[in-house]
């Protein structure tokens, strides 16, 4: 009763800790696939407004949504800037080195002189609640494992190892020659070792009264033969006495 659940709250851990660590890679990954997608649908919406802005002219508009757009969470900074000789030609979305954060640059279209709109994202909030998710998943998991486990030992401790305690009693007392308790119920497999048991107890108590009864008749025919051997000596006697007096 204390081995098994022990065995499997352990095992149980180690799936837990192998599914957590899956898991965990996962949603990090889901979580960069998503700021990507932000970047690439932010990018794009901003690149084309702040080239019709640019086209217009409109300079004051394409700085209010600049700020507006700095306002949204996990937007560390964005920025139009003017592109040089080693600035990328077309857009790009790339993971930065650090890995904290996400960087899309975007050139924008018909921008006199050239210009790029560069957007950085941070990762640090996204891969935290990726992990507390991961994490509480698996909490959860452990505390199920850890119930289950417990009560995997009441039921053991309450049935079978109650159930183990009567048939080592009821041995104990048929060895001590005492009235064993009444016999365990059912058809399972401690029943049926309980059943065989006083079965045995019987067969071997028959037995032994067999073997008394055949000791007393023994026994009785050694003492009658005794008796009988007196008689014929008492009589080989009493004869030998008359043929002495005659």
């Amino acid at each position: 009763r204390f081995s098994l659940p022990v065995i499997m709250l352990i095992s149980g851990l180690t799936l837990i800790s192998a599914e957590t660590a899956l898991f965990l890679a996962f949603e990090e990954r889901r979580a960069i696939d998503m700021v990507m997608d932000r970047a690439e649908r932010d990018g794009e919406r901003l690149t084309r407004m702040a080239g019709q802005f640019l086209t217009a002219g409109d300079h004051t508009a394409l700085a209010r949504e600049l700020e507006a757009t700095r306002r949204e969470p996990g937007l560390r900074k964005v920025e139009v800037g003017r592109m040089n000789e080693r600035t990328i030609q077309q857009s790009q979305i790339v993971h930065s080195e650090s890995g904290s954060e996400i960087i899309g640059s975007f050139p924008l279209p018909d921008a006199q002189p050239p210009q790029m709109l560069t957007m950085q994202f941070d990762l640090a909030a996204p891969l935290a609640d990726a992990r507390g998710v991961a994490w509480m998943q698996a909490l959860i998991s452990a505390s199920v494992l850890g119930l289950g486990s417990l009560l995997l030992w009441i039921a053991l401790d309450s049935t079978i190892a109650k159930l183990a305690e009567r048939i080592v009693e009821g041995a104990r007392a048929m060895a001590a020659g005492t009235v064993p308790g009444p016999p365990i119920g059912g058809e399972d497999e401690l029943a049926q070792i309980d059943h065989a048991l006083r079965d045995a107890h019987a067969l071997i108590h028959q037995q032994a009264q067999d073997l008394q009864t055949r000791a007393e008749l023994l026994e009785e025919r050694t003492r009658e033969r005794s008796r009988l051997e007196q008689e014929i000596i008492q009589i080989s006697e009493r004869e030998q006495r008359r043929i002495g007096q005659d």
